[in-house]
Formats: C-alpha cells, structure tokens, sequence
C-alpha cells in the first residue's frame, strides 16, 4: 500500500543542523510561511482509487484514531492524493494523543482525534518520493481537500467545526504565538503545540532528510531526541528510583534530569533498567554549552514512535 522506501515524509530540520551555505539561504529569504507546529502525531492520509487509509510516518498503518476522517475522505470528490498531517486534539496532551493514535481500538471514553493538515502531494508523486510543485501551491490544494470535507459535515451535522482542519499559518512567529496564546486565554485549552514551522513557499517535497532548509523546524528552546544509555540514582527523596538518565548527545555521553519522569516511573525503571535504557527519549535543554554539554537537559517523554536518537 505504501512505497518500498525508509523515509515517507520530508522531515523538517532544526537551524543548528543547516550547513552554512543552506542556513544562510535560509536567512535570505523573505516571503517564507510560518506555520504551528501541533504536537501530536505525524499521520499520513492516503486516498487511492476511492479508498482511504491512515499510517504513521514509519508506515504502520492507524487502525482506529482517524476512520472518521478516512469515511469523510472517502465521500469527497477528489481522489489519489495524500495529505499529511497532525492527528491531534485541542484539550488533549501529547501523551493521551500518542496512546489514542497507536491503539488498534478505541479505548472506552476516549476522544476522537482530528487531523490537522499542513502539505498536500499528488499520490503518483508521493509514491515516486518527490513532488516538484512548490509548497504554496500544494497548501492551496489541500485547503480543496479539507474544505470539501468541512461542507460535507457542515451538511451532515449542521455544524461547522468538524475533525479536519489546515493548519494555522502567518507570515511570523509572533502571529502564531499570539493564536497559541489566545487560544489557551478564552479557552483554558492545553493546547499542545511544538513551536513553529518556517517553510519556503517555493519548496518542493522530497522524501528524506530535509537539509535542503525547506521545512525548518523553530523552539524557543533546544529540544532533542536521544537514546538512553543507563540510569542513576538519585539523591535524597530519590534514593533507591532514578534520580537522572545518562543519554547519547553526539559523540559524548551527558546527564540529564529526570524531569518528567513520574515517582511511579522514578521506582520502575530503577527496578528494571532495560525497560528505558536503549529507548528514545525527547530531552529538552536551555542549550549547549560551550563544552557540548546540555544546559539544563531534563527528561520530557518516551519517544516510542522513533528508533534512532539525534
């Protein structure tokens, strides 16, 4: 059902990543779209011969979050595209999100996600694994696409607000900021979002890396992905939990907090290493030290939907 290939998505990039040539390229350019980046889960709507389907960017297919949205693709004219997406939920954490996304079933009471879409490719060109339409004219097309699905439940429910939107865009940061803030002001809304997208309206999509700085990925903090090489104890309250993770920076081995790691999950994992240390884990950080430490680098979350660090 899916290309035969190791990367189906084009994957944004952090500024520290760019070589200095593309960064400075970057800088240059003026008319970029800046978009919110919702922290949910990176989900692939594929619409192929009247059929819809969901997978996550490793190509496992999401067998119940999203039929809801898959059924209303699937009443809508246009046809043999793919859509990329946030599946997401406005009053929901990251955590509840990723749960509700990978289960094969609904759990009892659990919120339907909704999908928030920022790209759209021709299906011939997402399976060839590059598109050379520049990006605004493929935002363009998927504002078709989730438009119509927006009538079709505007018809069927009487209502507007329905489980497919596009994803909010400006021509700042400060824009999308002050959508986050109002947001979470008038609706005490979680609100889960990861910073911002910078995007050349003239980039094409190509599956792969990204270095090219189309998609540049923007937090007003360091935010990593690295695999967790051993536990330690930690010190007063924390004697006999952990106290901090040893983790894969680089080439260096670096301590970080425990952060959010639960008492529960402080006792567990002290009990029994193997279940974190060889995992991924996201590491939020003030930065890097002049010495390539991480300033004030703490756990944040299991990063089960990834296999290799940064």
């Amino acid at each position: 059902m899916l290309p035969n290939r190791r990367t189906l998505v084009h994957k944004a990039i952090e500024p520290r990543k760019l070589s200095a040539k593309v960064a400075a390229a970057v800088a240059a350019r003026t008319d970029d779209i800046f978009e919110v980046k919702y922290d949910g889960c990176h989900c692939i709507l594929v619409k192929r011969d009247g059929v819809a389907s969901a997978w996550s960017r490793q190509g496992e297919p999401v067998l119940a979050a999203m039929d809801h949205v898959l059924r209303l693709l699937e009443s809508i004219p246009q046809d043999n595209f793919v859509l990329f997406a946030e599946a997401w939920h406005e009053y929901l954490d990251h955590s509840i999100i990723n749960g509700t996304f990978r289960r094969s079933y609904l759990a009892e009471g659990a919120e339907l996600l909704e999908a928030v879409v920022f790209d759209y490719v021709p299906l011939a060109d997402f399976e060839a694994g590059a598109c050379p339409v520049r990006y605004k004219t493929r935002r363009d097309a998927a504002f078709l696409v989730v438009r119509a699905v927006q009538q079709l439940w505007e018809k069927r429910e009487g209502v507007y607000e329905g489980p497919i939107r596009l994803s909010y865009a400006s021509y700042d940061t400060a824009t999308c900021q002050d959508l986050i803030e109002d947001s979470r002001n008038r609706f005490g809304a979680v609100f889960a979002v990861d910073g911002f997208m910078q995007k050349d309206r003239n980039g094409p999509w190509k599956a792969g890396s990204g270095t090219g700085g189309e998609v540049v990925k923007l937090k007003d903090h360091l935010s990593i992905d690295v695999k967790v090489l051993a536990v330690a104890e930690g010190k007063g309250k924390f004697i006999g939990r952990v106290g901090s993770l040893l983790v894969q920076w680089g080439m260096r081995t670096v301590t970080v907090g425990g952060g959010k790691l639960t008492d529960d999950e402080r006792l567990e994992y002290w009990l029994d290493p193997t279940k974190i240390v060889g995992k991924i884990v996201e590491v939020h950080a003030l930065g890097e030290s002049q010495h390539g430490d991480l300033r004030e680098g703490r756990f944040i979350r299991l990063r089960e939907d990834k296999t290799e660090g940064e």
